[in-house]
């Protein structure tokens, strides 16, 4: 860990494994940590994980491509612990991406024929794929921080809000650590005067440094501003140029498990050819690889796991069994983990909603038409995209357009 479990040996009956697996481990818990909030968190786990401690059931997540987390507190003691988690990769039309399993029933390899079935161009990876942490915080701790910013002539604007306990100061850090605006209360706007902005390959990052009484957080912050015209892209007010790629989490041995090395070689090779953004296709790529895209001017096209609804022999895909309500409702669900986890990254240029589904099909209006009300309405600062093709019907496929595009 972490790695993809089925694609780390030479087994194929591993490899080509559908149904759970387990992993386990001792947890130490050191005796000091007991009067703290104590939290399990998970990177992400593909695509649905059961986490026990001490053989007890304390959470469960589906979605193979977003952070996670649980409170441990009242479930262990100071010393030796038990982790388990049950991890499965089966796929039917209630997740993302999205899948199906024959007879409605998921078979399990070797005892039946493999009965996964999907209609996305990579593989199925499995696994934990991201780092496993336990950190602790005081039980009154900063919950969430939320952040917009904005540039009026030369100074830049940031408004934030903090969900926290007790009282707040705020102070903005700049690069050399001098406080360049300070603010109090769990709200507020802070001006910077002649700010140095957040631009496509030339980044600078401030630090929103958050204390409490209890708790202290800080929050790279960079001021950047996006807009969208009839045919330009305005990064700061400028127009900006996409050049880049959809790539993959995707790498000999680690298969879709976190390779540090591997994505700092990966941004080297960008840089060298000379691109400045890039899709995280089909799926959320890891924190890591969001907060590097931060730090070295990378716009990116955020997109949720929303592939593989796609029948190319068969065009009504957004029906009943198929991608239905209880597809919409976890494409809703995911669509928020995104932008809780993400919505502060200036990296982030736009969330894509969807890959390549069957949009020729009435019913697929619908469907998007509420799945990007639903993103705009946690966040009206960014556009909203999805990656659609002709198919049949390029009056239903311009709809569509219109309705998910900008």
């Amino acid at each position: 860990v972490p790695a993809s479990y089925n694609d780390i040996t030479t087994d194929h009956t591993l490899r080509d494994h559908i149904g759970w697996v387990w992993y386990e481990r001792d947890l130490y818990i050191p005796l000091d940590w007991m009067d703290k909030r104590l939290v399990l968190r998970f990177g992400s786990v593909a695509h649905h994980a059961i986490v026990y401690i001490n053989g007890k059931e304390i959470t469960r997540h589906k979605g193979g491509f977003l952070p996670f987390e649980a409170v441990l507190n009242g479930h262990v003691s100071s010393g030796q612990n038990r982790i388990t988690v049950a991890v499965s990769n089966m796929l039917d039309h209630t997740c993302l991406p999205f899948g199906l399993l024959s007879d409605g029933k998921p078979e399990y390899y070797p005892a039946g024929e493999k009965a996964q079935k999907f209609h996305f161009d990579f593989f199925n990876y499995s696994g934990i794929h991201r780092p496993v942490k336990l950190y602790a915080t005081p039980h009154r701790y900063i919950k969430d921080i939320t952040v917009n910013t904005d540039i009026i002539g030369n100074d830049g604007i940031i408004d934030y809000s903090i969900l926290c306990d007790g009282k707040v100061q705020v102070s903005l850090l700049d690069e050399d650590g001098n406080a360049v605006a300070r603010c109090d209360g769990d709200a507020g706007r802070m001006v910077v005067k002649n700010a140095h902005l957040w631009n496509v390959r030339n980044a600078y990052l401030y630090q929103l440094d958050i204390r409490t009484e209890d708790d202290h957080y800080t929050l790279p912050v960079g001021i950047r501003t996006i807009q969208v015209t009839e045919n330009q892209l305005l990064l700061n007010g400028n127009p900006v140029y996409l050049k880049g790629f959809g790539k993959h989490e995707d790498s000999d041995i680690n298969g879709r498990g976190l390779d540090n090395a591997l994505n700092v070689r990966d941004f080297e090779l960008l840089k060298w050819i000379g691109a400045n953004s890039f899709r995280t296709s089909h799926y959320p790529y890891s924190e890591e690889i969001m907060q590097m895209a931060d730090r070295q001017g990378f716009l990116v096209i955020d997109e949720v796991p929303a592939v593989g609804m796609n029948f190319f022999s068969k065009s009504e895909v957004f029906a009943p069994g198929l991608a239905d309500e209880k597809t919409l409702a976890h494409h809703k669900d995911v669509l928020t983990e995104l932008y809780q986890r993400d919505k502060n990254h200036p990296c982030v240029l736009m969330w894509s909603v969807t890959n390549e589904p069957n949009s020729d099909n009435d019913s697929s209006l619908a469907y998007f038409t509420e799945v990007t009300a639903h993103i705009r309405n946690l966040d009206s600062t960014r556009p909203v995209v999805g990656v659609i093709y002709k198919q049949l019907h390029e009056e239903r496929v311009a709809h569509l357009y219109d309705v998910i595009c900008l």
